[in-house]
Protein backbone atom coordinates (compact mmCIF):
# COMPACT_ATOMS: atom_id res chain seq x y z
CA UNK A 1 0.00 0.00 0.00
CA UNK A 2 3.16 2.63 0.39
CA UNK A 3 4.11 1.78 -2.89
CA UNK A 4 0.64 2.40 -4.42
CA UNK A 5 0.77 6.04 -2.34
CA UNK A 6 4.05 6.74 -3.67
CA UNK A 7 3.38 5.98 -6.72
CA UNK A 8 0.33 8.36 -7.15
CA UNK A 9 2.35 11.00 -5.33
CA UNK A 10 4.79 11.18 -8.29
CA UNK A 11 1.97 10.69 -11.05
CA UNK A 12 0.33 14.20 -9.16
CA UNK A 13 3.82 15.56 -9.23
CA UNK A 14 4.56 14.93 -12.83
CA UNK A 15 0.71 16.41 -13.78
CA UNK A 16 1.60 19.57 -11.53
CA UNK A 17 4.98 19.94 -13.57
CA UNK A 18 3.49 20.54 -16.89
CA UNK A 19 1.46 22.98 -15.44
CA UNK A 20 4.46 24.71 -13.78
CA UNK A 21 6.07 26.51 -16.60
CA UNK A 22 10.17 25.98 -15.73
CA UNK A 23 12.27 28.61 -16.59
CA UNK A 24 14.39 27.22 -19.19
CA UNK A 25 11.56 25.32 -21.05
CA UNK A 26 9.97 27.90 -23.78
CA UNK A 27 6.97 29.61 -23.71
CA UNK A 28 3.68 28.12 -23.78
CA UNK A 29 2.13 29.19 -27.08
CA UNK A 30 -0.88 31.62 -26.50
CA UNK A 31 -3.64 31.25 -28.06
CA UNK A 32 -4.60 35.20 -29.58
CA UNK A 33 -7.88 36.76 -28.46
CA UNK A 34 -9.63 38.71 -31.18
CA UNK A 35 -9.58 42.36 -30.41
CA UNK A 36 -12.06 44.34 -28.10
CA UNK A 37 -15.12 45.33 -30.82
CA UNK A 38 -14.74 49.13 -31.28
CA UNK A 39 -17.67 51.22 -29.02
CA UNK A 40 -20.76 51.25 -30.79
CA UNK A 41 -21.00 54.59 -32.77
CA UNK A 42 -23.50 56.96 -30.96
CA UNK A 43 -27.17 57.10 -32.14
CA UNK A 44 -28.16 59.98 -33.49
CA UNK A 45 -30.99 60.43 -31.19
CA UNK A 46 -27.97 60.68 -28.69
CA UNK A 47 -25.66 62.64 -30.85
CA UNK A 48 -28.61 65.23 -31.10
CA UNK A 49 -29.44 65.25 -27.15
CA UNK A 50 -26.23 66.17 -26.58
CA UNK A 51 -25.98 68.87 -29.08
CA UNK A 52 -29.32 70.29 -27.16
CA UNK A 53 -27.28 69.95 -24.11
CA UNK A 54 -24.23 72.06 -25.43
CA UNK A 55 -26.45 74.52 -26.87
CA UNK A 56 -28.51 74.80 -23.75
CA UNK A 57 -25.49 75.60 -21.55
CA UNK A 58 -23.78 77.77 -23.84
CA UNK A 59 -22.87 81.26 -23.04
CA UNK A 60 -24.79 83.75 -26.21
CA UNK A 61 -20.90 84.66 -26.99
CA UNK A 62 -20.24 80.83 -27.56
CA UNK A 63 -23.15 80.04 -29.85
CA UNK A 64 -22.53 83.12 -31.90
CA UNK A 65 -19.22 81.41 -32.88
CA UNK A 66 -21.13 78.03 -33.06
CA UNK A 67 -23.31 80.08 -35.68
CA UNK A 68 -20.62 81.47 -37.39
CA UNK A 69 -19.02 78.51 -37.86
CA UNK A 70 -21.90 76.89 -39.36
CA UNK A 71 -23.29 79.55 -41.47
CA UNK A 72 -20.03 79.94 -43.31
CA UNK A 73 -20.68 77.16 -45.63
CA UNK A 74 -22.45 77.85 -48.70
CA UNK A 75 -26.18 75.94 -48.36
CA UNK A 76 -25.16 73.76 -50.99
CA UNK A 77 -22.60 71.80 -49.05
CA UNK A 78 -23.95 71.81 -46.04
CA UNK A 79 -24.01 68.59 -44.67
CA UNK A 80 -26.55 67.22 -42.79
CA UNK A 81 -25.58 67.24 -39.55
CA UNK A 82 -24.75 71.29 -39.85
CA UNK A 83 -28.03 71.53 -41.35
CA UNK A 84 -29.92 70.19 -38.34
CA UNK A 85 -27.11 72.23 -35.71
CA UNK A 86 -27.69 75.33 -38.04
CA UNK A 87 -31.79 75.09 -37.33
CA UNK A 88 -31.42 74.17 -33.85
CA UNK A 89 -29.29 77.29 -33.46
CA UNK A 90 -31.37 79.72 -35.53
CA UNK A 91 -34.20 78.72 -33.46
CA UNK A 92 -32.84 79.03 -29.97
CA UNK A 93 -34.52 82.15 -28.59
CA UNK A 94 -33.25 85.49 -27.44
CA UNK A 95 -29.91 85.28 -29.60
CA UNK A 96 -29.50 88.14 -31.75
CA UNK A 97 -29.20 85.72 -34.90
CA UNK A 98 -32.43 83.99 -34.09
CA UNK A 99 -34.19 83.58 -37.28
CA UNK A 100 -37.15 81.42 -37.39
CA UNK A 101 -38.21 81.27 -41.02
CA UNK A 102 -34.70 80.47 -41.62
CA UNK A 103 -34.32 78.00 -39.61
CA UNK A 104 -37.66 76.79 -40.62
CA UNK A 105 -35.82 76.70 -44.63
CA UNK A 106 -32.95 74.77 -42.74
CA UNK A 107 -35.60 71.97 -41.36
CA UNK A 108 -37.32 71.70 -44.73
CA UNK A 109 -33.68 71.29 -45.91
CA UNK A 110 -32.19 68.63 -43.80
CA UNK A 111 -36.16 66.68 -43.85
CA UNK A 112 -35.61 66.60 -48.06
CA UNK A 113 -31.88 65.27 -47.72
CA UNK A 114 -32.87 62.68 -45.41
CA UNK A 115 -35.25 60.32 -46.10
CA UNK A 116 -33.91 57.23 -44.52
CA UNK A 117 -32.61 58.88 -41.15
CA UNK A 118 -33.37 58.01 -37.79
CA UNK A 119 -37.11 58.06 -37.50
CA UNK A 120 -36.74 59.48 -33.97
CA UNK A 121 -34.59 62.31 -35.34
CA UNK A 122 -37.52 63.02 -38.37
CA UNK A 123 -40.09 63.08 -35.69
CA UNK A 124 -38.39 65.43 -33.63
CA UNK A 125 -37.10 67.45 -36.83
CA UNK A 126 -41.14 67.77 -37.82
CA UNK A 127 -41.90 68.42 -34.33
CA UNK A 128 -39.70 71.42 -33.72
CA UNK A 129 -40.98 72.78 -37.47
CA UNK A 130 -44.46 72.53 -36.63
CA UNK A 131 -43.44 74.55 -33.09
CA UNK A 132 -41.79 77.48 -35.29
CA UNK A 133 -44.11 77.40 -37.57
CA UNK A 134 -46.53 77.79 -34.54
CA UNK A 135 -44.43 80.50 -33.49
CA UNK A 136 -43.59 82.31 -36.68
CA UNK A 137 -47.64 82.63 -36.73
CA UNK A 138 -48.30 83.70 -33.23
CA UNK A 139 -45.19 86.70 -34.09
CA UNK A 140 -47.50 87.55 -37.17
CA UNK A 141 -50.19 87.98 -35.19
CA UNK A 142 -48.40 89.94 -32.33
CA UNK A 143 -46.95 92.18 -34.43
CA UNK A 144 -50.86 92.97 -36.42
CA UNK A 145 -52.19 93.73 -32.82
CA UNK A 146 -49.18 95.88 -32.56
CA UNK A 147 -49.76 97.66 -35.74
CA UNK A 148 -53.43 97.87 -34.85
CA UNK A 149 -53.13 99.53 -31.12
CA UNK A 150 -50.52 101.95 -32.89
CA UNK A 151 -53.39 102.82 -35.67
CA UNK A 152 -55.94 103.42 -32.44
CA UNK A 153 -53.40 105.08 -30.47
CA UNK A 154 -53.10 107.28 -33.37
CA UNK A 155 -57.08 107.62 -33.84
CA UNK A 156 -57.52 108.27 -30.12
CA UNK A 157 -54.81 111.40 -29.81
CA UNK A 158 -56.23 113.02 -32.77
CA UNK A 159 -60.08 112.48 -31.42
CA UNK A 160 -58.43 114.06 -27.70
CA UNK A 161 -56.73 117.23 -29.89
CA UNK A 162 -60.06 117.43 -31.66
CA UNK A 163 -61.94 117.10 -27.95
CA UNK A 164 -59.30 119.85 -26.67
CA UNK A 165 -60.02 122.04 -29.69
CA UNK A 166 -63.54 122.05 -28.90
CA UNK A 167 -62.99 122.60 -25.19
CA UNK A 168 -60.94 125.96 -26.04
CA UNK A 169 -63.41 126.85 -28.77
CA UNK A 170 -65.87 126.85 -26.22
CA UNK A 171 -64.39 128.44 -23.46
CA UNK A 172 -63.42 131.13 -26.09
CA UNK A 173 -67.13 131.55 -26.68
CA UNK A 174 -68.68 131.51 -23.16
CA UNK A 175 -65.77 134.12 -22.34
CA UNK A 176 -67.29 136.11 -25.57
CA UNK A 177 -70.43 136.25 -24.35
CA UNK A 178 -69.53 137.15 -20.94
CA UNK A 179 -67.74 140.40 -22.16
Amino acid sequence: MHSWLIGLAFTLLAGCETLIQRPDAPPAVEVAKPPPPPPPAPKPVEELATYLERIGGASPGELAREYESLAVLPEGQREPGILLRLGLLLSQPGLPFRDDAAALRVLMEWESRQAGADPAVKAFVRWLRTQLGERTRLTAGLDETILRAREEKKRADVCKDKLEALKNMEKSLIERDKQ
